[in-house]
C-alpha cells in the first residue's frame, strides 16, 4: 500500500488566526447566561415577575441562618404563612414526623410544611410549585433556596393580577429538605393533595448566580419539554442533563415527587457556587438577574401548564438542547437511533472512500483508533494530578466544596488538553497520519455515539450532530477533488464541523466542571479530549502555523498561576474553618474540636501550642478519624440527651429493645449510634427503618425539641455493645468565643462548625 498523501504547505497565518479567532468566540457566543435579563423594579408591571418585588419577600427569608428546629426557622415559617395570607390565600401548616421508609435514608424528624391553593376556573389536576424554605445551619440560604420561596411569592402575586387560570396551583413550602428531604417525603406519603398534582415545577440552588437550568425531569418528558420550549425557550436545557443526573447520587425534593411517580421538572442555578452552603450564601452575594429569570422562567410556565391539561402529560422522551438564537431544540428520542444510523453510514462511506483512494491506512487507522483510548484515559489522570499538585501547594483546597478563583482553573485544564493533545498528535505522526488519527478518533467516538444511543439517547446528539459534518469532510477530502484543495481551504472545509462541535460542546465542559467540582478535575480532561478527538484535523492545520500547542500549554501554565498565586483568602474571599465545643454527660469532660487541616489565626488560641491530632473515643466512639482537641471548661448548666430503656428481651436467640431518646434541651438536631453490635432489623417512630443487617447503625433526628424519638432494636442476643446519643445546638451562646475576624468564616455546613454537642452514652451488657 502506499503511503498516504500529506499537504505539503501550511495554512497561511492570517487563516490560522482568524480561524482561532472565530472558535474562541463561538465558545462565548454557546456557553450559557450570558444574556440574563435586567431585574425589574419594585414597581414594573403588576401583571409581570419583579426582582425588586420579591426581594422584598426575600429580606424576611434569608436574614440569617433558619435549619431545621431552630427559633429563627419558626420565625421564617411564620413570615410565609402571613405572607400567603396576604395574598388571599389559606395556608396550611402540615406538621408531623417524617421517617425513613427505606434503606437509602438516615434521617428522621419533626417537620412543617407550608402548602396553599390558588383556585382555577375550571381545575383538572393542579400544578405545582414547589421549593423548601429551610437552609443549613452555617448560612442564611438566600439562594438556597430563599430566592426560590420568595420567587414563588412573587409569582403568585403576579398570577392574581392577570386573568385567572384554569388549574389550581398548589404551592409546596417544604420543611427539612436539607435533613434528608424529610418534608417532600412527608407530603408525599401524608397530604391528600399530593395525590391529585398533574405536575410539579420544583426550583433550587446549588449557587448564587448563573443561568437558571432545567436540569432534571420525570420520564416520558416529551410534552413537559415542548411545553417548556413555548413558555421558555431561552431556558438552559439538555438531555444530557436529565440522562446524567439520574445516574448521580444527588438528591433533591424531586427525588420525593418522582418515587411517588408525580411528573415535574427540576430547575437550579449552579454558578458562583462558592457560595453553596455558606455564610457568603447572603442576599447580597445573589445575582438580581438570575432572581429575575427564575421568576420568568416561573411564571411563564405556571401560566402555560396552568392553561393546560394535566390529565396525560406522560409520554416520549425527547432529545433536547440549547442552540443559540434557536432556544431549546427538541426531538424524539426514537429519531436519535435514525441520525445514529446516519452518521454510521457516513462513518463507513468516508473510511472506504479514503482507505480506496490511499488517503488513510485501515490498519494505522484501527490502531490510531486504540492510541486515542490511551490518550484520553492519560489526559483525565493527568488533570486529576494537575489539582492533587494544586491542593498540595494550597492543602485548604481539600477542603472547600469550591475554590476561589475557581474559572481560571477551568480555562488551565482545557488549555493542557488542548496543548498536549495536539502535541501528542504532532509526536504520533511518524506512525499515523493527522487524518488517520482523526479518523481514529472519529472511530472511537461512533462507537460511544452506538452505545448512547443504546443506553442513553439524550446523549447522542453531543457526537451525532457533529459527525455527521465531520465525516462528510473527511469524505470530500478523501476524494480526488477534495486532494486537490489548498490547505486554506481544507482548514476552512474543517472549520464546519468544528461550530456544531464547539456550540454543543462548550456548555458541556463547562456543566462537567461546576457539577463534579475541581475535585474530579479528570472528568473535566476526559470530555475535553473526548470532544476535541472530532476537530484532530484541524488542531494539527492550526499547530503547523501557530504552533498551537506551546501556545495552548503556555496558556494553560498562565491560568493555574493565576488561580494558584493570588492570596487565596481575604475579606472578600474569607477562609473557612471549623470549631465546635463537646461535652461528655457520662465523665463531664469537654472539649474544644477542629477538623480543619491546620488551625488558623482565629480558632488556634483554643489550643496548645503542642497540639497534635489524635482520636477522641470520648466523643466520637470508636472513629479512627483524628480531629485537633484540647481541653475545655465543663459547663454543669448543659444537659446531655436523655436515654431510657423500655424494653429489653431476648426472642428466639435475638435481643429486642425499645429505647427511648431525647433532647433535654430541645436541640434542633440529635443523632443515635449502636456501636458494637451488628442491627438486623429497626424502627423508628414506629416506621420500618431497616430491614437488613448493618454493622453501623445510626440515624439523625431534627426539630424534635423535647419529644422523645422511639427506637426499636434487634441484635444478636449476648453480644454487649453501647448506644451513643449527641444533641447539637447551633452558636456557641455563652462559652466566651470571640466573634471571627474579617476573612475568616465558617466551614460548609455537614462539618459541625459552630456548635454545642453533648454526649451521652449507654452500655448494654
Amino acid at each position: 500500500m502506499t503511503t498516504p498523501q500529506v499537504a505539503l504547505t501550511k495554512v497561511s497565518l492570517g487563516t490560522a488566526v482568524t480561524i482561532l479567532i472565530a472558535l474562541i468566540a463561538l465558545i462565548f457566543i454557546a456557553l450559557p447566561g450570558r444574556n440574563l435579563p435586567t431585574p425589574s423594579a419594585v414597581n414594573a408591571d403588576p401583571s409581570s415577575f419583579s426582582a425588586g418585588r420579591a426581594l422584598i419577600q426575600l429580606n424576611k427569608i434569608a436574614a440569617r441562618p433558619h435549619p431545621v428546629g431552630s427559633a429563627e426557622h419558626a420565625e421564617v415559617r411564620t413570615r410565609l404563612v402571613n405572607s400567603l395570607t396576604e395574598l388571599g390565600l389559606a395556608p396550611q401548616v402540615h406538621s408531623g414526623i417524617s421517617a425513613a421508609d427505606s434503606e437509602g435514608y438516615s434521617a428522621v424528624g419533626m417537620v412543617h410544611n407550608i402548602v396553599a391553593r390558588l383556585p382555577g376556573t375550571s381545575p383538572g389536576k393542579p400544578l405545582m410549585l414547589a421549593a423548601h424554605y429551610d437552609s443549613v445551619p452555617n448560612s442564611p440560604g438566600a439562594a438556597d433556596d430563599g430566592a426560590s420561596v420568595a420567587a414563588i411569592l412573587e409569582t403568585l402575586r403576579a398570577l392574581k393580577q392577570g386573568p385567572a387560570l384554569k388549574n389550581d396551583i398548589i404551592v409546596l413550602f417544604t420543611d427539612g429538605e436539607e435533613a434528608g428531604l424529610l418534608g417532600s417525603k412527608f407530603f408525599m406519603a401524608e397530604h391528600p393533595w399530593a395525590k391529585d398534582v398533574g405536575l410539579v415545577l420544583n426550583f433550587e440552588y446549588r449557587g448564587s448566580s448563573g443561568p437558571v437550568m432545567m436540569f432534571e425531569s420525570s420520564p416520558g418528558n416529551g410534552r413537559l419539554i415542548k411545553g417548556l420550549a413555548s413558555a421558555a425557550p431561552s431556558t438552559v436545557s439538555s438531555s444530557i442533563m436529565y440522562e446524567i443526573y439520574r445516574l448521580l447520587p444527588n438528591d433533591t425534593d424531586m427525588t420525593s415527587f418522582k418515587k411517588g411517580h408525580m411528573l415535574g421538572m427540576n430547575f437550579a442555578a449552579i454558578e458562583q457556587p462558592t457560595t453553596y452552603h455558606m455564610s457568603l450564601d447572603t442576599i447580597e452575594a445573589l445575582d438580581k438577574s438570575t432572581l429575575q429569570e427564575e421568576g420568568n422562567i416561573m411564571l411563564s410556565l405556571a401560566r402555560e401548564f396552568g392553561n393546560t391539561s394535566l390529565e396525560n402529560l406522560q409520554g416520549a422522551d425527547v432529545v433536547y438542547f440549547n442552540l443559540p438564537g434557536l432556544g431549546l431544540v427538541h426531538y424524539p428520542a426514537a429519531w436519535a437511533l435514525l441520525l445514529t444510523g446516519l452518521v454510521l453510514l457516513a462513518f463507513v462511506a468516508a473510511f472506504w472512500i479514503g482507505v480506496k483512494n490511499d488517503r488513510i491506512r485501515m490498519g494505522r487507522t484501527l490502531a490510531a483508533a486504540c492510541v486515542f483510548v490511551g490518550v484520553t484515559l492519560v489526559m483525565a489522570i493527568v488533570c486529576q494530578l494537575i489539582w492533587l499538585a494544586l491542593s498540595a501547594v494550597h492543602p485548604v483546597f481539600r477542603h472547600m466544596f469550591f475554590p476561589y478563583y475557581s474559572q481560571w482553573y477551568l480555562l488551565g485544564f482545557v488549555c493542557f488538553v488542548v496543548g498536549a493533545l495536539v502535541l501528542t498528535q504532532s509526536r504520533l505522526q511518524r506512525w499515523f497520519t493527522a487524518a488517520e488519527q482523526g479518523m481514529g478518533a472519529t472511530l472511537y467516538i461512533v462507537v460511544l455515539l452506538l452505545l448512547a444511543t443504546a443506553a442513553l439517547p439524550g446523549v447522542s446528539f453531543l457526537f451525532a450532530w457533529p459527525l455527521l459534518p465531520a465525516l462528510c469532510a473527511q469524505a470530500y477530502l478523501s476524494s480526488d477533488r477534495g486532494a486537490h484543495l489548498t490547505s486554506n481551504k481544507t482548514a476552512w472545509l474543517w472549520f464546519i464541523p468544528s461550530v456544531p462541535l464547539v456550540v454543543l460542546g462548550a456548555p458541556v465542559v463547562q456543566l462537567v466542571y461546576l457539577g463534579t467540582t475541581p475535585h474530579l478535575s479528570a472528568a473535566v480532561g476526559l470530555v475535553t479530549c473526548l470532544l476535541l478527538g472530532m476537530a484532530l484535523p484541524l488542531l494539527a492545520l492550526l499547530k503547523d502555523r501557530l504552533h498551537l500547542h506551546w501556545l495552548a500549554l503556555v496558556s494553560a501554565c498562565v491560568f493555574f498561576a493565576l488561580g494558584a498565586a493570588r492570596p487565596q483568602f481575604d475579606v472578600a474571599h474569607p477562609k473557612p474553618d471549623v470549631l465546635f465545643y463537646a461535652q461528655n454527660g457520662n465523665s463531664g469532660k469537654a472539649y474544644w474540636i477542629s477538623r480543619d487541616a491546620q488551625l488558623d489565626r482565629w480558632n488556634q488560641p483554643l489550643f496548645a501550642a503542642e497540639t497534635k491530632q489524635r482520636s477522641l473515643p470520648d466523643i466520637f466512639g470508636a472513629s479512627p478519624r483524628e480531629y485537633w482537641v484540647a481541653a475545655a471548661p465543663a459547663n454543669a448548666q448543659l444537659q446531655a440527651p436523655d436515654i431510657e430503656v423500655v424494653r429489653d428481651a431476648v426472642v428466639s436467640g435475638n435481643r429486642e429493645l425499645t429505647i427511648r431518646v431525647r433532647s433535654s434541651r430541645k436541640a434542633p438536631a440529635m443523632s443515635i449510634k449502636v456501636e458494637g453490635v451488628e442491627v438486623t432489623k429497626s424502627t423508628v417512630q414506629g416506621h420500618a427503618y431497616s430491614t437488613s443487617a448493618k454493622a453501623k447503625w445510626m440515624v439523625d433526628a431534627y426539630g424534635m425539641g423535647d419529644e422523645w424519638l422511639d427506637i426499636d432494636l434487634q441484635v444478636t442476643a449476648g453480644v454487649p455493645f453501647e448506644l451513643r446519643a449527641h444533641d447539637e445546638t447551633y452558636g456557641f451562646g455563652e462559652l466566651g468565643v470571640a466573634p471571627r475576624p474579617a476573612g475568616f468564616m465558617p466551614a460548609m455546613a455537614g462539618s459541625s462548625t459552630d456548635s454545642v454537642r453533648t454526649v451521652t452514652v449507654k452500655a448494654f451488657r
